[in-house]
């Protein structure tokens, strides 16, 4: 089977980008060295949390658990929409409040 090489910035005919998944975004928020004090805060067994960075998906009290200890929107966590924090510009420079309407 022939490897196909996806750029992070590609999409899909939906508009879901393609390179970016639960767990590179997961990634990105728990520093290297960090991921044990991230489970403590989150309230979550640290094998799990090491499962959740190897590609497994978390619960939804789990995914909120994580994006609070992380300090991130859990949306963004979960699906990569919006703003990466509570507070910041959506995309398209409007403000959060903005968008969701």
């Amino acid at each position: 089977m022939a490897r196909v090489t996806v750029l992070p910035d590609e999409t899909d005919d939906d508009g879901n980008r393609l390179g970016d998944t639960f767990t590179d975004r997961l990634r990105s928020v728990v520093p290297q060295g960090e991921g044990a004090n991230i489970a403590r805060r989150a309230g979550l067994p640290y094998p799990s949390l090491r499962e959740y960075l190897k590609g497994r998906q978390p619960r939804p009290a789990a995914l909120a658990a994580l994006a609070r200890a992380t300090g991130v929107r859990m949306e963004w966590l979960a699906t990569g929409e919006g703003p990466m924090r509570a507070g910041e510009a959506a995309p398209g420079g409007l403000s959060e409040a903005a968008a969701s309407y």
